[in-house]
């Protein structure tokens, strides 16, 4: 009997294990189309956290574009080398759906 439960729980967590490697997957696919096909485009600062110190922890910068706001995460001295209102360059893919 307790064979059959430890069957069923390493099943279980291996399903989990296999269903959360395809949502990776599918993240970095975009992430990697925002570079092949991405343009550079000019993006606006619009916030910075407080401090940005520590290598290991995210901090994240909002920026603007077209008038719609975007969040992207970032680490170390990023803010002290940056500003709020500083145009900077950014990769942006342009998504086109079709209905």
């Amino acid at each position: 009997m307790v064979k059959i439960r430890k069957m069923k729980f390493l099943l279980v967590v291996g399903l989990v294990i296999f269903v959360g490697s395809i949502g990776l997957l599918f993240k970095k696919y975009e992430d990697l189309e925002v570079e092949r096909k991405g343009d550079v485009v000019k993006m606006k600062i619009e916030s910075l956290p407080r401090s940005c110190i520590g290598a290991r922890v995210r901090y994240f910068v909002t920026y603007s574009y077209n008038g719609k706001m975007f969040e992207k995460a970032t680490r170390g001295n990023f803010c002290e080398k940056h500003y709020v209102g500083e145009l900077v360059d950014m990769k942006f893919l342009k998504v086109q759906r079709q209905y």
